[in-house]
């Protein structure tokens, strides 16, 4: 029984370090291939981060980040949208979020929601969406012009893109420190705007979330306005 439970925990050990092995020879290559080999190398870690367990992702997160953030911000269209893909995936896993932001990923994440193409800006807010729920990273996407970043995805980006500008901006936007920049980069107004055209137009779930999202907004800009007077 003993020896049963040895070679069990053996055998994961081994699948664990080819595992770690595998990452490790695609960062690497991700790192000082050719334009093509790095192409490969991060379709590869995109798709294992697509299907990987959470451990795994933790593995890729600690083997990858500072990597992924760099190709985010400097490298080809190609590189920059799967790097981006790849942290989208990890961003999902709540342990990895500081890890993360301390690597660069939300201001990366901003940064290329500012300069970035569609898709990369889709991306992008996914992220930033996902790193949200904290106000230490709230007030990162605020420092780096955020604000004004999210409203203009509000209205120019593709509706996935949109629907997550409009999540961030509306989580900023429930913080008594950010009001008064919300209120200066007109971003009451792109909320409202946004979500009365969702009121009309989504589905029926978006509907409800439309009409929640307008309802919570409509009683923060009153309490905003009279905290003003």
């Amino acid at each position: 029984m003993g020896n049963s439970k040895s070679r069990k925990s053996f055998r994961k050990s081994k699948k664990y370090l080819k595992q770690v092995e595998l990452v490790e020879a695609i960062v690497s290559t991700v790192e000082n291939g050719s334009e093509r080999e790095r192409h490969l190398a991060l379709e590869n870690l995109h798709l294992l981060s697509v299907i990987a367990s959470e451990k795994y992702k933790t593995m890729i997160s600690e083997f990858a980040l500072s990597t992924l953030v760099e190709k985010m911000l400097h490298g080809t269209n190609s590189e920059s949208e799967n790097a981006a893909a790849i942290l989208c995936n990890l961003s999902i896993v709540p342990k990895l979020r500081n890890d993360i932001h301390e690597s660069g990923g939300t201001r990366a994440s901003v940064r290329l929601a500012q300069t970035g193409n569609e898709i990369q800006r889709e991306k992008a807010a996914f992220v930033l969406y996902q790193l949200s729920d904290e106000l230490t990273y709230l007030r990162t996407i605020v420092s780096q012009n955020g604000l004004d970043t999210l409203v203009d995805m509000i209205e120019h980006c593709t509706l996935r893109g949109k629907s997550d500008a409009a999540k961030v901006l509306f989580d900023i936007s429930k913080h008594v420190e950010f009001k008064d920049a919300v209120a200066k980069a007109e971003g009451f107004q792109a909320l409202i705007d946004y979500y009365v055209k969702l009121a009309r137009d989504g589905t029926h779930k978006e509907k409800e979330l439309a009409a929640e999202s307008l309802s919570r907004i409509t009683e923060d800009v009153g309490r905003y306005l009279l905290y003003l007077k």
